[in-house]
């Protein structure tokens, strides 16, 4: 959630929905729990790059091209860009029911969740005082900004070219920045899941 929080923080793009959209992929468990088969798995279906895109695109071209569903998409794809890096995997090429994964650390890795966390509050925090889109703190928090932003089409919005540069920049370093805790972590094995008895 909080990878793809920093993401859409980054890329200017409202937040609540990637961390919501972060948080929901993982909602397949509730399959788990309730016996609905396959392809609803947990790290089934929900959790494949064309699930992702295809909801996002219907979303963003269903809502007049709602800058909200690109955030979500990016929360979306966050999560299961997380989630190659262990051994689970995902189904990349799905519907082929294959899981690739490049195994580097266990999910439940305390160096990497604690590294990959604290990078994401770091940029988060970083780029909590600059203005987003010309907006104050408080105008983000009020419902009428809420509003105002579904409304005025994202093209309006758009942030010149000189602070897009500077923003690519900004992810491409975050983004290997993240490799690197997962490279760092790889040679560490102590876990923590409080999950594992209901697995």
């Amino acid at each position: 959630m909080l990878f793809g929080l920093a993401l859409a923080h980054i890329l200017r793009l409202p937040k609540l929905p990637a961390f919501l959209a972060g948080l929901a992929i993982d909602m397949d468990i509730i399959f788990n729990f309730i016996g609905v088969g396959s392809p609803f798995i947990h790290r089934g279906l929900v959790h494949t790059p064309l699930f992702i895109i295809c909801i996002t695109a219907i979303w963003y071209f269903g809502r007049g091209r709602s800058v909200n569903a690109l955030s979500a998409g990016v929360g979306g794809l966050a999560h299961i860009f997380l989630d190659f890096f262990n051994s689970a995997g995902i189904m990349v090429l799905y519907p082929l029911a294959t899981f690739f994964a490049l195994p580097l650390v266990d999910y439940a890795n305390i160096a990497v969740n604690a590294g990959i966390s604290s990078l994401s509050i770091a940029v988060f925090a970083l780029y909590w005082f600059r203005p987003n889109d010309g907006r104050t703190l408080k105008e983000e928090l009020t419902l009428a900004s809420r509003i105002r932003q579904r409304l005025v089409p994202y093209r309006q919005r758009h942030v010149p070219s000189e602070n897009r540069k500077r923003e690519i920049i900004v992810l491409a370093m975050f983004i290997t920045l993240a490799m690197l805790i997962i490279w760092i972590s790889s040679f560490t094995s102590l876990s923590f899941d409080p999950l594992s008895a209901y697995y």
